[in-house]
């Protein structure tokens, strides 16, 4: 975390708790977290990058403390701290705040308000295989190429929930780089990234205050979401640094943006209906050019319970993604369909498997995972992840990734 970021995090903090009064030794401080061992094995030697991007295996180890602190009946504070080390790659082996913000709830005649400053994570969405519209956070890439992880947001979030609906109001005073493998570390980019010279379309950089807004509630079986955003992307693209030492380099850029979007779940007799609709200016392309634009990202979840009379539930899912952009498109998610099966066994251990595939419509590319989830006792469980991506074609965004295909094993201990 940067120096900036971190004075205008805890200076806000600091100044909010002098203002309600700091936790006492007599107030309730509830303190959680979490220790996984992560090694990751790989069994090909990777496409691009250098010779330290060897197979085998490459051990990793995380920690996330978490504190819970009550200062009053209507106010409190919440910390999450990150630490991870990685023995292959440097630019994985860094600490994070994930979260550290002051929330206070007062009623009003409208009804619930509830105000909350400092580092937080928010999720807009209603699908799984392809998160479109959730643009407060910025994606922790270096973490998983899945993009479910992100990075915490300085904000001031302001929500109103009323019988009308959740009303919501971000001020996102400061914009967080994108985090990328490094050029010792798997999962990455066939050229080096220099985010030391990142840049950015707006004068004030990553000072510049973004926006945004969410409309939210539940009509009947329906659960609708609208939303927008106004300011610096948190998907950039690459410039060249020519005139520079080889090999070349690229440096992030991030443009201003707009982005309005809905999201929408209908749930009835076992049917999951989801969907997800975007509309944004102001982006470049894959060839670096400005276009506008409009995607989505549909489709359904159908479980059985107990599956052929025991009591294991199956639930199917499938969805399609698609961007008018197509081939420029910066994402894998130009028009894919992804279908996945999920099984939960129900059991004191909570067993889950989960299988999928992402099949690529205007290319030949699958990208094939398994997934293994299962508590040992009340504090250790067990994960497994199977990632195939021997399947991708020369023209989809994740070629470089080809020969990336591994095999996760992670032991978490909950404390």
């Amino acid at each position: 975390m940067s120096r900036k970021l971190f004075r205008l995090i805890f200076g806000t903090y600091l100044s909010l708790s002098a203002g309600v009064g700091i936790v006492s030794a007599s107030d309730s401080i509830e303190f959680s977290g979490t220790i996984a061992l992560e090694p990751r094995w790989f069994w090909d030697q990777s496409l691009f990058g250098s010779d330290s991007r060897n197979k085998g295996l490459s051990n990793s180890v995380f920690v996330m403390p978490e504190v819970d602190a009550k200062l009053s009946e209507s106010t409190s504070v919440r910390l999450v701290g990150f630490y991870r080390y990685d023995e292959t790659d440097r630019d994985r082996t860094r600490g994070d705040v994930r979260e550290a913000y002051l929330v206070h709830y007062r009623p009003t005649p409208l009804g619930e308000l509830e105000m909350r400053v400092g580092l937080g994570r928010v999720f807009w969405g209603a699908t799984e295989s392809h998160h479109l519209i959730d643009i407060v956070n910025q994606t922790d890439l270096v973490e998983n190429p899945n993009e479910e992880f992100k990075l915490g947001q300085p904000m001031f979030h302001v929500t109103l929930s009323t019988e009308s609906g959740i009303f919501e109001l971000f001020g996102l005073p400061f914009h967080r780089q994108r985090t990328f493998p490094g050029p010792t570390g798997r999962l990455g980019f066939p050229f080096e990234i220099d985010t030391d010279g990142v840049l950015y379309e707006h004068d004030e950089e990553e000072r510049h205050f973004d926006v945004a807004f969410r409309y939210s509630h539940t009509f009947g079986y329906l659960d609708v979401g609208i939303s927008g955003f106004v300011g610096t992307n948190r998907e950039p693209i690459f410039v060249p640094n020519f005139g520079l030492d080889f090999p070349l380099s690229f440096s992030p850029l991030y443009t201003q943006i707009s982005q309005t979007s809905i999201d929408l779940r209908l749930q009835h007799s076992g049917w999951l209906l989801k969907f997800e609709g975007s509309r944004r200016t102001g982006a470049l392309n894959r060839l670096g050019i400005e276009e506008d634009y409009s995607a989505f990202v549909g489709g359904f979840e159908y479980s059985y319970f107990s599956l052929f009379g025991t009591v294991v539930d199956m639930t199917l899912v499938t969805e399609w993604s698609f961007d008018e952009r197509r081939e420029r498109a910066t994402t894998r998610f130009d028009n894919d369909l992804f279908v996945a099966s999920r099984f939960s066994f129900n059991d004191f251990q909570g067993t889950t498997v989960t299988a999928s595939v992402l099949l690529g419509n205007d290319n030949d590319s699958a990208i094939a995972s398994l997934e293994f989830s299962r508590r040992v006792s009340e504090s250790v469980s067990v994960a497994l992840e199977l990632v195939l991506l021997n399947q991708i074609a020369a023209d989809d965004v994740l070629f470089p990734l080809k020969n990336d295909s591994y095999l996760e094993v992670g032991l978490t201990y909950g404390f």
